[in-house]
């Protein structure tokens, strides 16, 4: 599919949409779906990525073991639901009025939002030149492809991590405006164009364009960031977790507030304001960040990679890990290696 193709793809009606927008008053009954109980939202649906692969397969539309791509039906309501899998909708053009955790979040186009697992969500009924395009993957996904951003890119890293771990609650969101999304829309395209005329190695090409989107959303998040507390001459965080992050093997509290000319407790209280953890646990997870990288991507022995994060002690250095990811390093290069 060329990019011609990919906008009539995005942009005509189907005959569904043609029949829900002529008949406002219908509201189809999902089937075969599961409804759980929840104590804000009462009974609310809970879909699962096989049901949407199904879904995808009636249609007659591609889809990949771990990552599917789909067009969100326009004229339609979304009621209120959850699923198992992570969800990254794209508002490719006009706007989108959505409900996360019963608060009203508007997003125009270019706007990207990323939902973990086990989020209510509802999205009210999109208008005619209203595109938004769902990105599904199953969190098998992030752990053989995209945990190469860990060791680099703080600011998602964090959503990630919490994503791929068993044992943190997975209720929460993030929100890219995208001020400058000429770069990271060409990238979407690509990736969908492929997508949509899928070959042996769509696999790899998909995990390729989803490392630059990824990679595009950070770099756009921390130019708006910066810029906005360059505007209110204040010290930006991303500013200081990029220097934690080069150097975590060696700052301590001390050193890091004295490179900004911060008191060690103010640092400490703007650190947790903002991040919502302490100075300690920002190191500790970019140590682990770094760990997973190396177990991935090299055949040092872990007691090596230990050392080369700063944990002199490794029983230390493993329980850390295994309290992160719920397995043992040994464990976990085994498991994202096969």
């Amino acid at each position: 599919m060329n990019k011609t193709d990919l906008q009539h793809f995005l942009t005509h009606l189907t005959e569904e949409e043609l029949f829900l927008r002529e008949n406002p008053e219908y509201i189809p009954t999902p089937k075969h779906i599961e409804m759980i109980e929840t104590e804000e939202y009462g009974s609310i649906f809970s879909l699962s990525f096989e049901t949407e692969q199904e879904k995808l397969r009636k249609k007659g539309l591609p889809f990949t073991n771990h990552f599917l791509i789909a067009r969100q039906t326009r004229f339609y309501e979304i009621e209120m639901h959850q699923h198992n899998f992570v969800e990254m909708f794209i508002i490719y053009s006009g706007s989108a009025t959505t409900i996360i955790q019963g608060k009203e979040v508007k997003l125009r186009k270019g706007n990207v939002c990323i939902l973990d697992t086990a989020v209510p969500h509802a999205v009210e009924p999109l208008g005619e030149d209203d595109v938004l395009i769902n990105f599904l993957m199953h969190k098998n996904f992030f752990t053989t492809t995209i945990l190469n951003l860990l060791s680099s890119n703080d600011i998602i890293s964090r959503f990630l991590l919490k994503v791929i771990s068993t044992t943190h609650n997975h209720d929460h969101y993030i929100i890219f405006e995208n001020n400058d999304m000429e770069l990271l829309f060409n990238h979407i395209e690509n990736l969908m164009c492929e997508y949509y005329s899928p070959t042996f190695s769509i696999n790899e090409i998909v995990n390729a364009y989803m490392v630059l989107i990824f990679s595009e959303l950070i770099k756009n998040y921390q130019r708006d960031e910066t810029e906005s507390h360059k505007l209110s001459n204040q010290t930006f965080i991303g500013e200081i977790i990029q220097y934690i992050s080069e150097n975590y093997t060696t700052c301590s509290l001390n050193s890091v507030a004295e490179y900004f000319n911060f008191h060690p407790n103010y640092l400490s209280r703007y650190i947790k304001k903002h991040i919502g953890y302490s100075y300690k646990t920002l190191v500790q997870q970019q140590r682990l960040n770094q760990a997973s990288f190396l177990l991935l991507n090299t055949d040092l022995p872990i007691g090596e990679i230990a050392d080369e994060i700063g944990y002199s002690n490794h029983d230390f250095f493993y329980q850390k890990f295994k309290s992160c990811f719920n397995m043992t390093p040994n464990q976990y290069r085994q498991k994202h290696r096969k």
